[in-house]
């Protein structure tokens, strides 16, 4: 005297509330790495920006002294030219290092969203063997009560 369509249909209202949790704690999670990573490019652009805005103001300084070198008034030493020359390829070394982070979380955030998809996928696919047996077992019942 089971009520086996009962069961079934608990069974799978569970299956459905787990799948439904599931999905929604890979969403959660795909969209806090996703702002995460968003905040950090926006922090990276920032650092590119300033360093930038460094190297423009670096260079205006070396034409600045480098017509003021040409002035007999006043001359650049070859040491200032060299630190001012060092510092514009450390500010651009700084940038290729920020580009470069970038882009590594970036392809980290696709790694994730891909991998996000597969689980998904697996999921659902469970859900389908899932919903296929209980239909099976609903058949065999229905031939059985029909007997």
């Amino acid at each position: 005297g089971l009520d086996m369509d009962d069961i079934i249909t608990d069974v799978k209202a569970q299956y459905d509330d787990i799948a439904k949790k599931s999905q929604a704690d890979a969403e959660t999670w795909y969209y806090s790495k996703y702002e995460e990573l968003r905040e950090t490019a926006g922090k990276h652009d920032d650092s590119l920006r300033n360093t930038k805005n460094e190297i423009v103001e670096l260079n205006r300084v070396i034409q600045r002294l480098t017509g003021e070198h040409q002035s007999p008034v006043m001359k650049i030493s070859y040491l200032q030219r060299c630190k001012l020359e060092g510092d514009i390829a450390e500010a651009e070394e700084h940038r290729e290092v920020v580009v470069k982070d970038a882009k590594c979380k970036l392809s980290e955030l696709e790694k994730a969203k891909q991998d996000m998809a597969r689980e998904y996928q697996e999921l659902m696919n469970v859900k389908l063997a899932l919903d296929t047996e209980i239909m099976t077992y609903r058949k065999l019942l229905d031939g059985e009560e029909s007997r």
